[in-house]
């Protein structure tokens, strides 16, 4: 069984959306303001999605609709780990 937070709004899942805009996720990364970037595990983490030019986020809203979490790492499975571990300690 897949894991998802829990959220009283909308909870949004994308892969490779950089890939949209032909770049790769450093490209993409550098040109968004660092504050708008989505948080990551750690800088292993970050690191290998740009190594491997994969990377996986997650946006919720787990109360209300102005407050949300939005995460990211290489694959969809630390991804789904990653967003639980957030919400067990939020």
């Amino acid at each position: 069984m897949i894991y998802l937070p829990k959220h009283k709004c909308s909870l949004t899942i994308e892969h490779n959306a950089n890939r949209d805009f032909y770049q790769t996720v450093e490209q993409n990364l550098d040109e968004i303001p660092e504050d708008m970037h989505p948080d990551f595990e750690s800088k292993e983490s970050k690191e290998r999605c740009i190594k491997e030019n994969e990377i996986w986020t997650i946006q919720w809203y787990p109360r209300t609709p102005i407050s949300f979490d939005y995460l990211a790492a290489p694959t969809l499975e630390e991804l789904l780990k990653y967003a639980k571990k957030v919400e067990d300690e939020g």
